[in-house]
């Protein structure tokens, strides 16, 4: 990850790029390492933010991969001082998205859940994650809804 965020008065921005790393790809005869960019906005509980990949090899794997972008939209309302519900509905489209789908070239994600601030800087999370992929694909993905348990430290360096 590499990245800069901060804010302009109540207006929060991060831009960055992430690059995606499978060292052991020549075991599994893939092409996986991929590097994305993104911008993104938040004011008060709302976030916005975009991802961009020229070439998303996570996808597929196989070495011919296209472009795909991702908007993702963030809601985090306090429901007490460490306590937050989470909203997040996200859409992936592109070239590459369809070359997975074949039928559709992009699709919806969509999540709800709990974080806890934890003492330490730690956060814990509860998310329901679900998407609207038709179970025909190609590649057969994997349409069931999952709860995913999550924690995350953070600290300044």
């Amino acid at each position: 990850y590499v990245g800069y965020s901060g804010k302009a008065g109540d207006i929060g921005f991060d831009v960055g790029s992430i690059y995606y790393w499978y060292p052991e790809e020549d075991e599994v005869s893939a092409e996986l390492s991929t590097i994305e960019f993104y911008a993104g906005l938040s004011f008060g509980p709302v976030a916005v933010k975009y991802y961009y990949s020229d070439e998303a090899n996570f996808f597929i794997g196989d070495g011919d991969a296209e472009a795909a972008g991702y908007l993702l939209g963030t809601l985090a309302l306090p429901i007490s001082e460490t306590l937050n519900f989470t909203a997040n509905i996200g859409f992936y489209s592109g070239d590459e998205v369809e070359r997975l789908l074949v039928t559709e070239d992009s699709y919806m994600d969509y999540s709800i859940g709990l974080a806890k601030t934890i003492d330490g800087g730690y956060t814990a999370s509860f998310q329901y994650i679900m998407t609207d992929i038709d179970e025909d694909t190609a590649f057969g993905v994997d349409d069931e809804p999952k709860f995913v348990v999550g924690l995350k430290k953070v600290f300044d360096l």
